[in-house]
């Protein structure tokens, strides 16, 4: 499971991913808050130095596209 799958898993358990979803919510924060910032951030340095970046579902490409700030 890719670190931001797991954040959201996290968020959306904890009914907070329509906030990260509309903006109003600092990933950073809430990463590091659960102990996965460093994780997070080399994923998101992966996923922003890719030149292909895809995603398994929708649901994934949604989450990767407000999370990480890369649309698949």
């Amino acid at each position: 499971m890719t670190r931001s799958k797991r954040l959201g898993r996290v968020l959306f358990w904890e009914y907070q991913l329509r906030e990260a979803w509309a903006g109003e919510f600092d990933v950073d924060k809430e990463a590091g808050s659960r102990q996965i910032y460093h994780r997070y951030c080399m994923e998101r340095a992966a996923i922003h130095c890719a030149h292909v970046f895809t995603t398994v579902s929708e649901i994934t490409a949604m989450e990767a596209e407000h999370l990480l700030k890369r649309k698949p």
